[in-house]
């Protein structure tokens, strides 16, 4: 019975504690809905800036808003405020682009708070962003201008250095031969721009766009929202290129033609000059900082033709013109005669070849003189004797085996002078067997009247005959 007692003392006891523990925690509670309970709105996610000029971009994005009628951004600890309007879309998230404006050239933190109709806030989400302004732009530099070359057809090839992950397009304003105004833009991957018909006496001007930070890489995206251009930079080609390279003067010379300029200021340059052989454009190139320079074209085909020249100093800048020249011709052979041959084949011409002397100096490679072989057959050696009517000084022999059929001729050659027909000097040699093209072979300047050509010995495969198509000389 007794202890039937204290049982129930003890239940009286817990009782009594859990109506006070009840009251307690409803205390608690009560005191934070006296003013209604607390609404967050939905908050504003992965926000992302991306600098501009005096402003900047807040991109991110809000999901299930429906409630949502703003987003509020302040910064400067609040001083500062931008609401910007929400209206949500059909789609369960919508991407938000917040535009900050009128900001000085700073870093900032941004608090972004979502706002519904009863005036309720999200929790405060914070970014951080740099607003550019003049003070980042004034320090840019126009891309650096790597050669200027000035073209013989009036245009202008500009190149420039490589770019920087935060070069953009650059602009380049230049006056035409007509006197207009005419701006092109050079890619942010391109090196060189056209500049058609400019005028070479005036200044070139560009400036370069840039970026704060770089593309993205993964999404090839831009990560900021404007571009600044830096001030123009001014370009203008040197007046002694033009000066130098409107100096050229050419002389004909064997198989070219020597160039002579002046070079008054003895700047060092490097002079290009290009020829076309064959349909293709081949070019040789001579280095000078000498007063009178000069430098001999070789390899030209014959006749006159365009000489292009281009002169560049060390700084890359160049200026191209264009030169008619020449080289030493064959000599008119009008005035000669053959007055002398070893042997010669009359029956060659039953087959319309000639086979005298005459025909090897007669300017038609269809014929030829061919040593005799019908009713004789004279060895080694043999000769034909020219007399060229006046005297000439000689550079050069130019000979032609046969057009076809060209076998069993002379393997060794000698060719003399001499001015009386009496007293003769050997000037030139050539071993190997004559060719169906022409063979120039050079000598030293000797002046005569008279020539000899001497078939000395015989080539590979033949016997005891020889033929010439045609012998020429290239003289002064």
């Amino acid at each position: 019975m007794k202890k039937n007692k204290y049982i129930l003392l003890l239940l009286i006891i817990v009782n009594l504690f859990a109506l006070s523990s009840c009251t307690d925690t409803y205390d608690l509670h009560q005191k934070y809905l006296e003013d209604g309970e607390t609404i967050y709105t939905n908050k504003v996610d992965s926000v992302a800036s991306l600098p501009g000029n005096n402003r900047l971009k807040l991109s991110g994005y809000i999901t299930n808003a429906f409630n949502v009628e703003k987003i509020v951004v302040y910064w400067n600890n609040g001083e500062n405020s931008q609401t910007f309007p929400y209206t949500k879309s059909e789609n369960f998230t919508d991407p938000l682009d917040l535009v900050i404006t009128g900001l000085d050239e700073n870093s900032y933190q941004f608090d972004i708070f979502s706002v519904d109709a009863d005036g309720n806030k999200s929790v405060k989400v914070t970014a951080f962003g740099t607003s550019f302004g003049e003070i980042y732009r004034s320090n840019l530099e126009s891309r650096l201008l790597k050669s200027y070359y000035y073209k013989k057809d009036s245009d202008a090839i500009v190149k420039f250095n490589i770019k920087s992950d935060l070069t953009r397009d650059t602009e380049v304003s230049f006056t035409n031969l007509s006197g207009e105004d005419v701006s092109v833009t050079l890619g942010e991957d391109d090196e060189e721009v056209i500049l058609v018909n400019i005028d070479p006496t005036k200044e070139v001007m560009y400036r370069t766009n840039y970026v704060p930070t770089p593309m993205d890489d993964e999404t090839a995206e831009e990560t900021s929202i404007d571009e600044f251009t830096s001030d123009w930079t001014s370009y203008t080609l040197p007046s002694t290129l033009k000066t130098i390279a409107e100096s050229f003067m050419f002389t004909p010379t064997l198989g070219g033609s020597q160039a002579n300029w002046t070079n008054e200021n003895g700047l060092n340059i490097t002079v290009e000059f290009r020829k076309s052989v064959a349909g293709s454009i081949v070019s040789s190139s001579t280095t000078s900082n000498e007063v009178a320079g000069t430098y001999e074209i070789r390899g030209m085909e014959p006749g006159q033709q365009d000489i292009e020249i281009v002169v560049t100093d060390i700084y890359g800048n160049s200026y191209a013109t264009t030169y008619s020249a020449k080289p030493i011709e064959a000599y008119n052979r009008d005035l000669w005669s053959v007055i002398d041959v070893s042997s010669e084949e009359p029956k060659e011409n039953t087959w319309g070849n000639g086979g005298e002397g005459i025909h090897a100096i007669d300017e038609s490679t269809a014929t030829f003189w061919h040593t005799q072989w019908d009713l004789a057959q004279p060895d080694y050696p043999h000769h034909l004797t020219i007399d060229m009517g006046e005297s000439l000084t000689i550079l050069a022999f130019e000979v032609l085996g046969r057009t076809k059929n060209n076998n069993k001729a002379a393997g060794e050659h000698e060719f003399w002078a001499s001015s009386d027909n009496a007293t003769w000097t050997l000037i030139a040699s050539y071993t190997g067997e004559l060719s169906t093209s022409k063979i120039l072979i050079e000598t030293t300047e000797t002046t005569a009247r008279y020539i000899r050509y001497n078939a000395v010995a015989p080539g590979s495969g033949a016997t005891n005959y020889t033929f010439l198509a045609d012998l020429s000389i290239y003289a002064k």
